[in-house]
């Protein structure tokens, strides 16, 4: 009743004269086939984004099973001296792989929360965290093999330039999910006055 009450105040529509019955209902069916449009559009949304993370989680196995291997042999065969470094440079490209696959997992679980329409509750706050902490871990990992490749004397430009990049892209990352961490907080509980209201 609350709910119809407030779709009337919205609508302008008073509650005595009959006439404006007809009005009513008509905003009531537009607004439950928007809602039901929308439902749609995300579920298909939500479908076509699951399959493309399903992709990037494929491809990111084959990496560290078939790619990563073949590379690193090519360049021992071409620089020698390079051989010590090969088991803890894979050791190190397998975990950086598994942080971006942690985060595929998180944004999955959050796809879900967007289908259920529980996006905008606590719920979904430890999940979004979840993104920071393995983000942080990864530039962790970056600025590491940063720091250990120039006291072993190992820094090729390629790879000192890449490092580099992919830690300020990781930073980035970090505080641009800091700052959605916050507008979630705010949206949540925006979200919770406006149930209380209806």
């Amino acid at each position: 009743m609350r709910r119809v009450s407030l779709l009337r105040n919205i609508s302008g529509i008073e509650d005595e004269p009959e006439h404006h019955g007809k009005r009513f209902n008509g905003i009531v069916y537009r607004y439950t086939a928007l809602r039901y449009s929308e439902d749609k559009m995300t579920v298909v949304t939500a479908r076509f984004v699951r399959f493309l993370l399903t992709l990037l989680v494929v491809f990111s196995f084959l990496i560290e099973v078939v790619f990563v291997p073949l590379i690193g042999q090519s360049i021992i065969s071409d620089f020698p001296e390079a051989r010590p470094f090969f088991i803890p440079a894979f050791v190190w490209v397998v975990l950086i792989m598994g942080c971006g696959q942690a985060i595929l997992v998180v944004v999955w679980r959050l796809i879900s929360f967007v289908v259920e329409r529980r996006i905008f509750t606590a719920a979904a706050l430890p999940w979004v965290r979840a993104i920071i902490v393995i983000s942080v871990g990864a530039l962790t990992l970056l600025i590491s093999a940063f720091i250990v490749a120039n006291i072993l004397g190992f820094t090729p430009p390629a790879a000192m330039y890449g490092l580099i990049g992919l830690s300020l892209l990781c930073l980035t990352f970090v505080l641009i999910m800091r700052t959605m961490l916050g507008l979630l907080r705010r949206a949540t509980a925006l979200h919770d006055e406006l149930a209380e209201v209806i």
